[in-house]
């Protein structure tokens, strides 16, 4: 058994997915979860008081928890800090081997905690020229540093800080190397569409509506262009700081106390190479060319899978062989000689040693189960194309707001988002103060208490920008592959699309391109540049990436949906604009699959146990609240839900039984049979509630993600 699923088998399914949420509402603000409109776990299921039955729990979320482990790779500014701070660590133990190891963890830290500082914009790199931000940004750097020295209580003198800076600074490609890090987080959220204003209205949108602190941000907000460029750290910037750090510094669980620089030189050591590390670094002495390839590395799992326990044995060994003194030696032979004596533990006493090591070994086994939960995502925004894309974003973007968007439909469609926003955002604000609080667990309200409607231009270019990283989604490659067996699956696979996926696999980039996003283009009215702006920003690795997914049915089945709406001339450019109209594909990228599937199921549980389940409600939830479709196109998609299913449903019910799908289903099933109990067809539809439409886009996410295979013929 590989060490990690021993290590992550000792927890249960719920609690591995409770890690999940954590990771998803510790920094919400900068996670964008709330964007995606993915909901934090409130309810299970459509009404006032669903619930699940004991036996059905761990299948519930063991399920939920496969299908984000199944997602693509998450880079929020959380797990780049945490990746760049553990590779830095590695490659500066050497300095700090004659100080004390507070000296250390601290610097380690800062690393971490100066990403949100500049991912939020609180400091701004204020030159146009490298050389001069370079220079600004290593006074930042130390001077925040000496901060979070005097935040944890550390007495410095001038000349002791003056020396571990300059023996810091001869190792001066690694701040190269960091000065580029943060010169991509500066710029996460900019765009050509909005000004900062916008941005920090929506960033600190909670803490102004608090007297004590609305004077200080609109403050902030009016001189920003002053206040970002400085940098020394002000008492403003140190209390706005606060608003922007995650709830939890995940960093502090692998390093804390005097174990610190043990744990660099047998676990982090035995992850990264520091040759690897230290050749990635020369690099960035010249440029940024390598910052990809330097990400890659550092944030590939595969490492932390192969050598973390390694690690962790290499220094349990360590600890033992060099600190066991014949005292503790003797302790520790008494308390086993007690255990095999006695009948019971009641009064049998544990030496400190064993306390002290299970401690740090508790510390350990939760960094990787909460490290491993947070690095890939089912839902929420895509910051691959945030970080490495952002060209395609910002060409796409570009003079897309006046006045081709306001159209009739689209506002609805915004407005519609906008109402499903704010009550999601209320949870998420809701279950962060209480984690920041230090609260392990707390009851969520089943409804808001707030009735706040949250409107802003930057959520508006947020959503946009989501909409374009979910229909491009496809150009990032999984780190994580599974491959359907199934030979009837197989078979229809071949069948439908094979002589199709052969000819592109063989076509040239652009002939590819325009296969999998030309049928898009029918649909846009002021976005000529769409296709050319793809055929030429994609890399021959998107590429790849492309060729990948075509073997995959979710994919496949969503440009076969995107076809037959051309096909049948559904000209949507009449009431919407072309951002709503890319919304509306990148919420059927992400959910007609699942439809698709569990519509399937449910018709057969309809015809096997001859019930009456309101089929044609769910279709209508499905269009009207989950596409977020006006219903004008209600019937158009009533008609692409019956020739998809005409055409595909052998090869959906096969589907249906490949793993643990039938038994989500299932509860999905008894939860709609309770719901529509003795209500008529048209009371279904009326009593919806927005907490259930929220549920239910995130339930189809996930079967959607839990079903992302790759189907290769052979």
């Amino acid at each position: 058994m590989n060490p990690a699923s021993m290590f992550v088998s000792f927890i249960s399914p719920k609690q591995f997915f409770s890690v999940i949420n954590r990771k998803i509402v510790e920094n919400y603000k900068l996670n964008l979860f709330d964007i995606g409109l993915d909901p934090f776990e409130v309810k299970v299921g459509f009404g006032d008081q669903p619930t699940l039955n004991v036996k059905d729990v761990d299948a519930y979320y063991a399920y939920n928890a496969t299908a984000n482990m199944n997602g693509r790779d998450f880079l929020t500014p959380g797990n780049c800090a945490l990746c760049v701070s553990m590779a830095m660590s590695v490659m500066t133990r050497h300095v700090f081997s004659k100080y004390r190891y507070t000296r250390f963890t601290t610097f380690i830290i800062s690393i971490y905690l100066l990403t949100f500082v500049f991912a939020s914009r609180i400091k701004v790199f204020p030159h146009s020229s490298k050389e001069k931000n370079y220079s600004w940004f290593i006074d930042v750097f130390f001077s925040f540093y000496r901060i979070s020295l005097m935040e944890t209580g550390q007495e410095i003198d001038e000349e002791e800080f003056s020396e571990l800076k300059s023996k810091l600074l001869q190792n001066i490609q690694l701040f190269f190397m960091l000065f580029y890090f943060y010169t991509h987080m500066n710029t996460l959220f900019v765009g050509p569409t909005v000004t900062d204003k916008d941005f920090y209205q929506w960033l600190f949108h909670s803490e102004i509506k608090k007297r004590k602190q609305t004077v200080m941000i609109n403050d902030f907000m009016l001189h920003a262009q002053a206040y970002t460029k400085v940098a020394a750290f002000s008492d403003q910037d140190r209390k706005m700081m606060k608003f922007v750090f995650p709830a939890d510094i995940l960093i502090r669980y692998i390093l804390q106390g005097e174990d610190s620089f043990l744990v660099v030189d047998n676990v982090l050591s035995s992850i990264y190479n520091k040759e690897v590390l230290d050749m990635y670094a020369r690099g960035f002495l010249a440029d940024d060319t390598w910052f990809e390839a330097f990400m890659n590395y550092i944030m590939d799992w595969k490492l932390f899978k192969k050598w973390y326990f390694a690690g962790i044995k290499k220094l349990t060994t360590h600890k033992f062989r060099l600190k066991q003194d014949y005292e503790t030696s003797q302790e520790i032979d008494s308390f086993i000689s007690s255990l095999e004596d006695s009948q019971s533990l009641d009064g049998v006493k544990i030496p400190e040693k064993l306390k002290k090591e299970s401690m740090m070994m508790d510390k350990l086994v939760n960094f990787y189960i909460t490290f491993l939960g947070g690095m890939w995502v089912a839902r929420g925004d895509n910051f691959y194309m945030r970080l490495r894309r952002k060209d395609i974003t910002h060409a796409l973007l570009k003079n897309q707001w006046w006045p081709n968007s306001l159209k009739q439909d689209a506002l609805f469609f915004y407005g519609g988002l906008l109402y499903n926003y704010s009550k999601n955002l209320f949870y998420y604000m809701y279950a962060y103060e209480h984690i920041k609080a230090g609260n392990d667990s707390f009851h969520l309200p089943l409804r808001p208490s707030t009735k706040e409607v949250h409107s802003n231009m930057f959520i508006l270019k947020l959503f946009d920008e989501n909409f374009i990283a979910t229909v491009l989604q496809d150009i990032n490659r999984k780190s994580i592959q599974i491959f359907v067996k199934k030979q009837e699956i197989l078979d229809h696979m071949k069948q439908h699309f094979w002589q199709t996926i052969t000819q592109q696999v063989r076509s040239t980039h652009d002939d590819l391109i325009k296969y999998v996003y030309g049928p898009l283009t029918f649909f846009f009215q002021n976005m000529p540049q769409f296709l050319g702006t793809l055929q030429n920003s994609l890399y021959d690795k998107d590429i790849q990436a492309l060729k990948d997914n075509l073997y995959t049915l979710d994919f496949q089945l969503w440009r076969d949906a995107v076809v037959w709406l051309g096909d049948e001339d559904v000209i949507l450019s009449e009431t919407y604009g072309d951002m709503s109209i890319m919304g509306i594909f990148a919420q059927l990228r992400e959910t007609w699959f699942w439809f698709l599937l569990w519509y399937t199921y449910m018709q057969q549980e309809s015809r096997d146990a001859n019930i009456e389940l309101h089929l044609e409600s769910l279709k209508k939830i499905y269009i009207v609240d989950v596409l977020n479709l006006s219903e004008r196109y209600y019937d158009t998609f009533v008609q692409l839900i019956d020739a998809t299913l005409t055409r595909y449903g052998d090869v959906c019910s096969l589907w249906c039984s490949l793993d643990d799908n039938k038994e989500y289903f299932a509860l999905g099933l008894g939860n709609w049979m309770s719901f529509i109990e003795q209500r008529a067809q048209d009371q279904i539809t009326n009593e919806i509630m927005w907490e259930d439409v929220i549920w239910f886009r995130g339930y189809v996410k996930t079967i959607t993600y839990y079903n992302k295979r790759y189907v290769i013929p052979k």
